[in-house]
Formats: structure tokens, sequence, C-alpha cells
């Protein structure tokens, strides 16, 4: 009898606790991903941002998912609230397998923009020009997936694949932002995106020889319009009588 008592009682036990870890559990939520490449952000490499943007109707805490690409490592996850990095929230993660990639999952619960920071991304220099390759995999679902690069000050991007949209932003130290064409990617569905940039050529000798040589010549114009007003009002000063 007592058996069955305790029998009965770690049942409901099990019970109880197998529906409170449901009820823990957020529901999984997705949206619109953003994936920006920093090169040069650390010697000899790039770093990658990757975020997922929650809708408002999705209800909060929510677990969220953002793909790994293969060889970087997760420095940083957690939310950003956009008012200042010191206010961003760490979060734990996981890493998981998912659709023929690893993700990193962790839950969010205040704001509504999960990120995670990774490195290091190699970088190819040839001369002035540097090559960049992100094998991205879209191993966790997003309704789109927009790509971006940051490129440091004195350079500018001459090819990418996707392709650039629209003119890059710049801000105050000179670093410039590139938006690529936006996607919509299967789950598992790989995109290999490729970047090129290179430093910018500095003013030529002979323009600067050029723009010079106008300047001297503006001075040189003005000296011999002063001079002309100088001998002009001489001739109207002199006597009469030099004039006879």
């Amino acid at each position: 009898m007592r058996r069955g008592v305790w029998a009965a009682v770690l049942c409901i036990g099990w019970v109880l606790l197998a529906a409170q870890g449901a009820l823990a559990a957020a529901p999984l939520a997705t949206g619109a991903m953003q994936v920006q490449v920093w090169p040069e952000e650390v010697p000899g490499g790039a770093v990658v941002i990757a975020s997922l943007t929650v809708p408002d109707r999705t209800p909060l805490p929510a677990t969220v998912r953002i793909p790994v690409p293969e060889g970087l490592k997760v420095d940083w996850a957690g939310e950003i609230s956009g008012v200042n990095p010191e206010s961003d929230v760490v979060r734990p993660f996981v890493l998981k397998m998912g659709a023929k990639g690893q993700y990193a999952e962790f839950e969010i619960s205040t704001t509504r923009e999960a990120q995670i920071d990774m490195s290091t991304l190699s970088l190819v220099t040839e001369g002035d020009t540097t090559q960049v390759l992100l094998p991205w995999v879209q191993s966790a679902p997003a309704s789109e997936t927009l790509f971006s690069v940051r490129l440091p000050a004195g350079t500018e991007l001459s090819e990418s694949s996707p392709e650039q949209f629209g003119k890059p932003s710049m801000n105050d130290i000179g670093e410039s932002l590139y938006a690529l064409e936006t996607q919509t990617l299967d789950e598992g569905e790989a995109l290999p995106v490729t970047l090129e940039y290179r430093r910018k050529a500095p003013a030529t000798a002979s323009s600067e020889g050029g723009d010079t040589i106008i300047a001297w010549l503006f001075v040189l114009l003005g000296l011999a319009v002063v001079v002309l007003v100088v001998v002009i009002m001489r001739q109207r000063s002199r006597p009469a009588h030099l004039e006879e």
C-alpha cells in the first residue's frame, strides 16, 4: 500500500516538473536578420556581427537562434538596448547544430534585438586590394537576411556578392557602411558572401601641381590689377605743366 502511495507521489512530481520545464522554455521566435562584416576590426582579420529583430507581435521572453558560420567563434551574445553599449544585456548561449550549420541559441526578455559578435574572419590582401569571404549558411530560419560591410577610413568597396545596394553612408571618422542586396534564404541554404575593397588613390602630383599653378596665376593676376590701378592713379595726379 505504501509503495503504491509513493509511486503515485513520484509520478505526480515528475508530471509537475515536466510541466514546469515546458512553461519555463520560452517559445522560439524568428524575424529579420542583419549581418555586418567589419574588416580590420582586429589585427589581420574581420569580425562578424549578426542580429535578429523579433517583431512586436511576438511575446517576450522568447528563444532566438542566430547562425554561426564555420570557423568563427562567438565572443558575445545578448540583447541590444539601442541606447549605449553599457545598457546592452549579456545572455548565456548554447551552440547547437541546425540545418547544415551551427547556430547560437539564447533567450531574450527585455528588448527585441538579439545579437552575437563573432571573430575572426580571414583577410587576403594583395597590393592595395583586400578580399573577404564569409561562408554564410542559414542554419536558423529568418524572414529575410540583410548583409552589409563596414570599411575602414580611406578604403572603398570595389566588388561584392550580393551586389551593393544604394550609396554608402559615412561616419565622422571616415568609416563607410555599404548595404548589400537583401536576401530571402531557405533554412539550410548556403550563400558565400564575397567582398573586395581597396585603398583610395591619393591625389596625383600632376593634379596638385595644376592646382598650384592655377593658384599662382590668380595671385599674379591680382598683382597685375593692383599695378595697373596704381599707374592710372599716378597719371591722373600729374601736374598740368608736365602734361604740356
